[in-house]
């Protein structure tokens, strides 16, 4: 599906198979208003009925655009990366943090899964629905330990619990962070930091040049985290939704 045989937007297939209505996404960061009201209007004459578009953040002004489409705010997003070049460790290999090895997530795993989304715009969007938001959640963990859309799953333990998890993946020398989480009962105490450290260690050893990751801006404890670790904010999107 495309705009007057530009890139302007495109049908997402598996959002739309998965969710169950024609749902599209608005490729260009950047539209004037009137190219925003025409895609908008295309896009419904051909039956679409949910439209994402992540607008660049640079462009303030983009904020009015959309808001006079009715579209609704529900996430700033921010992608982090860093260079793994002079990377060190502070601590040897972590007994307590290792790969997850079922191809299926067990009940906890699903539970770090969910909190991983607490700042959702899956969650936000009350559209959407909180069941439709752990739907989705549970399949991307479901597909994660399954290696569709991960390369594993690390996990870190105390005792008999999971006190933490993420997903990580790659492509091109690039490593990718997907899914993190942090068991509530064990907030405060350092694990976010050691499950950063083993996973930048990981993507080292594979010799990925570079690490990415994106997170909400409102998830302040979580881009506190990359900070520390040598991330910086390479681009920052507004994310918008449109039911149509």
């Amino acid at each position: 599906m495309t705009s007057s045989g530009s890139n302007v937007f495109k049908l997402l297939e598996w959002d739309s198979n998965f969710f169950g209505f024609p749902i599209a996404l608005i490729q260009k960061d950047v539209l004037g208003e009137n190219e925003l009201s025409m895609a908008l209007s295309q896009l419904k004459n051909q039956g679409v009925k949910c439209v994402y578009w992540p607008a660049s953040a640079q462009h303030p002004e983009l904020i009015n655009f959309a808001c006079k489409q009715n579209g609704k705010l529900v996430d700033t997003k921010i992608l982090y990366s860093r260079s793994l070049a002079g990377f060190t460790f502070t601590y040897a290999e972590k007994l307590y943090i290792s790969p997850y090895t079922s191809d299926e997530p067990d009940v906890q795993l699903k539970q770090l899964a969910l909190a991983s989304g607490i700042y959702s715009r899956f969650l936000k969007d009350e559209r959407f629905g909180s069941k439709n938001f752990e739907k989705l959640y549970l399949q991307w963990i479901t597909d994660s330990v399954k290696k569709k859309i991960a390369l594993e799953v690390f996990v870190s333990r105390f005792q008999n619990d999971f006190t933490g998890m993420i997903t990580v993946g790659g492509k091109d020398g690039i490593g990718k962070i997907g899914l993190v989480a942090i068991s509530e009962k064990y907030r405060g105490v350092g694990i976010g930091n050691m499950l950063m450290e083993y996973t930048l260690m990981w993507f080292n050893k594979k010799r990925y040049n570079k690490v990415e990751v994106a997170t909400q801006k409102e998830n302040q404890a979580a881009c506190s985290l990359y900070a520390k670790f040598g991330f910086s904010p390479e681009k920052t999107y507004n994310y918008f939704h449109f039911w149509l």
